[in-house]
């Protein structure tokens, strides 16, 4: 996560894989699902991500999951968004 954007805005995993989505910015991000099933604020524990900050969130379901900053996007997703695809290897 960046100060405007994420790295990838798609991201493709298998089931089982994980994405370990870091702070690079100066300010506050985060990541959460727009259905809200998961967030990095579950893995540090607050929805404040700095620079530096880690946090390791693993997929075990298929799905296509939208996600964004709460930050920093608008209803309309336009912002710090992107989309998280978890689909069977191979």
């Amino acid at each position: 996560m960046f100060d405007n954007r994420y790295e990838y805005t798609e991201i493709r995993n298998p089931i089982g894989g994980s994405v370990n989505w870091f702070g690079a910015g100066r300010y506050a991000h985060n990541t959460r699902a727009a259905d809200g099933s998961w967030s990095t604020g579950e893995v540090l524990g607050s929805l404040d991500q700095f620079e530096g900050g880690e946090a390791l969130i693993i997929y075990n379901g298929p799905g296509e999951h939208a996600f964004f900053c709460t930050y920093h996007v608008n209803a309309d997703g336009e912002g710090i968004a992107g989309t998280l695809i978890v689909e069977a290897a191979g």
